[in-house]
């Protein structure tokens, strides 16, 4: 299976989840559910493996694009809940950015390695603010942290 149709798939996966989450529960109970499979998704992307590859590399993995456009389709088409709602923005204009110097025939890694950088931060600052809020929603520990300390 090729990795756009493995990303189609995936993407038809967490809309499923969603509605699933959606017909069963309260309207919190099926956003907090339709958030943590869209952002569990969205972690599951490598975004970081694709900056390192870029930025210490100067390798630009041959599904970079790809992987971004999904990236951003799915913080698009996902409801956050409202103080999520501008780092979502944000998240997806920049994801839209590095897409759009990754389809340069060919890329600039000049251009392609900060837009890589500044996406790879915006999801690390995102996914961190969507964790707070559901380990806050599940009153569970502490807000996430940064694994990776950058």
């Amino acid at each position: 299976m090729n990795t756009t149709r493995r990303g189609r798939s995936a993407l038809a996966l967490v809309a499923a989840s969603a509605l699933v989450f959606a017909a069963c529960g309260s309207d919190d109970a099926s956003q907090n559910a339709s958030v943590t499979t869209a952002i569990g998704f969205i972690d599951s992307l490598k975004l970081h493996e694709i900056d390192e590859s870029i930025n210490l590399s100067n390798t630009i993995p041959p599904t970079a694009r790809t992987t971004v456009l999904h990236m951003q389709t799915a913080v698009l088409l996902t409801e956050w809940p409202s103080e999520l709602s501008a780092p979502a923005k944000k998240l997806a204009s920049l994801l839209g950015d590095f897409a759009l110097v990754l389809n340069a025939d060919p890329p600039d890694l000049a251009k392609v390695g900060p837009a890589s950088t500044a996406a790879h931060a915006a999801w690390h600052d995102f996914s961190q603010a969507v964790w707070a809020h559901l380990q806050g929603e599940a009153g569970v520990g502490t807000p996430a942290t940064d694994a990776h300390g950058h």
